[in-house]
């Protein structure tokens, strides 16, 4: 019974760093430079990075999920 209680209060940990680094992807897409003089090699870059955030928020979606399912199959002690 030990054993599970690893994984769990692994998986938990997992879960929670994955969910930190969720809410700063989505806080920082929310911070950028809107102002209207910014330049057009400015605005490329920053399309590509929010690209690069939307992945890297959808996979960590996607393994918050995974790791949800597997301590949903860890029998509670």
């Amino acid at each position: 019974m030990k054993d599970y209680r690893e994984v769990r209060g692994h998986l938990l940990d997992m879960l929670e760093e994955l969910d930190d680094g969720l809410g700063q992807i989505t806080n920082n897409r929310g911070a950028g430079d809107s102002s209207q003089e910014q330049d057009f090699c400015g605005q490329t870059v920053d399309v590509g990075h929010t690209g690069q955030m939307d992945d890297a928020g959808h996979a960590m979606a996607a393994e918050i999920e995974k790791i949800r399912q597997a301590i949903s199959r860890i029998k509670r002690p």
